[in-house]
């Protein structure tokens, strides 16, 4: 389970009231959207692939540690 965060207890509302199969769903879309983001950002700046790999990495780490991933 991740650590708990600022946004821990707006995930656990979420998971009683749209239930767990659909939180994970939604969560599953957002992080969709937002990698779109890290890679066309990347792409418009000329980033290179190692780094957006690693900013993936890092908004992976930072999202579980605001409690997103709980």
């Amino acid at each position: 389970m991740a650590p708990d965060g600022p946004f821990t207890p707006v995930v656990l509302a979420g998971k009683v009231v749209l239930g767990e199969k659909l939180l994970n769903k939604v969560r599953g879309k957002l992080i969709t959207y937002h990698a779109q983001a890290i890679t066309e950002f990347c792409e418009t700046y000329g980033v290179a692939r190692e780094m957006r790999g690693a900013l993936v990495k890092k908004a992976k780490i930072v999202g579980g540690d605001l409690g997103f991933l709980s």
